[in-house]
């Protein structure tokens, strides 16, 4: 009879544990990672560089000091989001919906915003972005030396050489 307590008391306590241990919530990371939807998600200075987030639901995350460095982000939807302090070196961003999301103090060297959208009643907000040669919506490239934008120059072509006299 105790015999019988016993197992059926160690059996009920190993389904409990299971049970608690199922319920535990994935690491956004990871669910990131394999769903591309982590909406609400906090992923504030997590290392996510060299990943590819193409079309992730990102809205309303946060994702300050997170380092996104040459991740692929086309598409994705940030809106929303804060991505304050967070290096994006090199990260593309294509297409991506990034209205209302906060970009303050936000390394965007070479980042490529080209097409993104930055509708909404807020904007964007860029206070002490980084901007080095960062590919803006409009195709424009952000010059950190003077701070303004300016068409991307012709590659010069080399002067035609004077042909050699005949002798």
């Amino acid at each position: 009879m105790n015999r019988n307590i016993f197992l059926t008391v160690s059996l009920l306590a190993s389904l409990m544990i299971g049970l608690a241990t199922s319920a535990q919530e994935i690491d956004p990371v990871e669910r990131l990672i394999n769903t591309k939807q982590c909406p609400g998600c906090d992923l504030s200075g997590e290392d996510l560089k060299n990943l590819d987030l193409s079309d992730a639901n990102l809205t309303g995350a946060d994702l300050s000091n997170a380092n996104l460095r040459n991740s692929m982000l086309a598409g994705a939807n940030l809106s929303y989001a804060t991505l304050r302090g967070a290096n994006l070196t090199l990260a593309v961003l294509i297409g991506a919906n990034l209205s209302s999301a906060d970009f303050s103090y936000t390394n965007l060297t070479e980042t490529n915003l080209f097409r993104a959208k930055f509708t909404g009643t807020t904007g964007v907000d860029f206070t002490g972005a980084t901007f080095k040669a960062t590919i803006m919506p409009n195709g424009t490239v952000k010059n950190p030396a003077t701070n303004a934008t300016s068409q991307p120059q012709p590659v010069p072509t080399p002067p035609k050489q004077s042909p050699e006299p005949v002798r």
